[in-house]
């Protein structure tokens, strides 16, 4: 049974549209306000459905709101859209959108993934009644230019990362390799928006419902943070609006100026998210009020750095999208623990396991990491570890001899924390094991009572409506 015409290059213009990373921030511009937070979650839920068939009549009503939020024309329904080939789709759009369109489908037609900088007509992604001017900008703290065109990004100057030889002798490739190259932004935004590895959008409705909660709003009202600072940042922009709309409604930050800082490894990713920040963050209340700042640097050398970003009052430190499970735990809270303060506040996202066997975590997760997509993300580390060796394989070849494999990851040195279990992707060469990339899952009573550990109480721990698995830690430094 066929479904909606073209439906996954119409995916990819409307995430150009809207500025979309995952479905969910498709339906979610279509829906924004939190009353329709559970619409926009059951619509996303669809979309794979709609490949093979299509809307029921209930379901229709999205499509109609979704022409109305593109602009298109009163006599264009969401049967048009629905019915419509790409082409057509294209031409029911608004003019100042169908350029943007376009391009967006070549980028597809390429094989590249179209890159998010917010190509959309700005009359599109930003409702020009509802957005604050900014009267009064706000002054970068770290950097002033006389044009404003120009904005500061700040790099540490020191910093460590192993080579892909090194690496090899050691038996594990540094993960920082995937967000160095060129293209790591297409890259990983081609991975998060894929079927094949849902964590985005599980990791941004999480944090909304956490944003939405009692116990959020009691400690940011009691702590007061005045700068949030994102450690692994670049990449998730739609994530970052959540969290700045969750701080802004609160009302002891309601006069206040924000400073939010993105600290990643990757300039590529900063440059790309601060696009998007900078210009967007007009369309929430207050958003006038908040300086988006970019830092270069490995957030596990970041010791002794918390002047350089505390001003007055507290911390909302912050690592999602289950980055915890890629880096030792202990090195993590000992760079934040050489930075942050007593009343600080830490957001941790992380994938847990639930009362599942080994056998069933397997399963799940081997499908999360056998695609093309992982493929592809992994691929930059591939080709310098192919030179290094010098094999005569295709990269083809290589993904072949890949083993996706899970194992306890205490025991095999792939997580600081107990009863966690670490799915690994290798490369045997030459009877010896190279890890390319792991990823943790964390017994979550385990992993609280190492946080404990290490200085930081649970405030709440918010689980994911896409999946009670995915879970938003809500820590206090004590």
């Amino acid at each position: 049974m066929s479904g909606i015409t073209d439906w996954d290059e119409k995916i990819a213009v409307l995430k150009v549209l809207l500025n979309a990373v995952g479905l969910i921030d498709i339906t979610d511009a279509v829906y924004p306000s939190d009353d329709e937070a559970a619409e926009s979650l059951r619509i996303a839920g669809l979309f794979r459905k709609w490949r093979r068939h299509v809307p029921r009549q209930r379901n229709v009503r999205f499509f109609d709101d979704l022409a109305r939020r593109l602009g298109c024309p009163p006599e264009v329904s969401g049967i048009r859209l629905i019915a419509s080939d790409i082409d057509s789709f294209i031409a029911l759009l608004p003019a100042a959108s169908q350029a943007a369109a376009k391009s967006s489908l070549c980028s597809i037609q390429d094989g590249t993934p179209p890159d998010l900088l917010v190509r959309a007509p700005r009359s599109l992604v930003m409702d020009e009644d509802s957005v604050i001017k900014q009267a009064d900008p706000v002054r970068h703290r770290f950097a002033e230019s006389k044009d404003p065109q120009f904005a500061p990004m700040q790099f540490l100057r020191e910093g460590v990362l192993q080579s892909v030889r090194d690496g090899i002798k050691a038996g594990k490739i540094d993960q920082k390799h995937y967000y160095l190259a060129p293209d790591a932004t297409e890259i990983w935004y081609n991975l998060v928006g894929s079927e094949a590895y849902p964590t985005y959008d599980i990791c941004k409705t999480g944090l909304r419902a956490l944003a939405n909660s009692t116990e959020w709003t009691e400690a940011i009202e009691k702590h007061v943070p005045s700068t949030v600072v994102m450690l692994a940042g670049g990449g998730s922009p739609t994530k970052d609006l959540v969290i700045l709309q969750g701080l802004l409604q609160q009302q002891c930050l309601k006069n206040a100026y924000l400073t939010y800082l993105l600290v990643d490894i990757s300039p590529y990713m900063l440059v790309n998210s601060f696009r998007y920040l900078d210009r967007l963050k007009g369309t929430i209340p207050g958003g006038e009020r908040v300086d988006v700042g970019i830092i270069s640097a490995d957030m596990l050398g970041l010791h002794e750095r918390g002047s350089s970003f505390r001003s007055t009052g507290n911390v909302l430190f912050g690592i999602t999208g289950g980055t915890i499970g890629n880096i030792s735990e202990n090195a993590f809270f000992a760079s934040l623990n050489s930075m942050s303060d007593k009343g600080d506040l830490l957001i941790l996202s992380a994938d847990t396991i639930g009362g599942d066997s080994f056998q069933d975590v397997e399963s799940r997760l081997k499908g999360k990491y056998d695609h093309e997509h992982m493929r592809k993300f992994i691929s930059p580390a591939m080709r310098m570890l192919m030179a290094d060796l010098d094999l005569k394989e295709s990269l083809s070849d290589l993904y072949g001899r890949m083993d996706i494999s899970l194992a306890m990851g205490h025991e095999a040195g792939l997580s600081d924390v107990a009863g966690s279990m670490s799915v690994r992707i290798s490369l045997n060469e030459d009877g010896r094991d190279i890890t390319l990339l792991s990823s943790t899952r964390y017994d979550q009573d385990r992993l609280l009572s190492f946080a404990k550990g290490k200085g930081w109480s649970l405030i709440v721990a918010t689980h994911s409506p896409l999946d009670a698995k995915y879970v938003q830690f809500f820590l206090r430094k004590d």
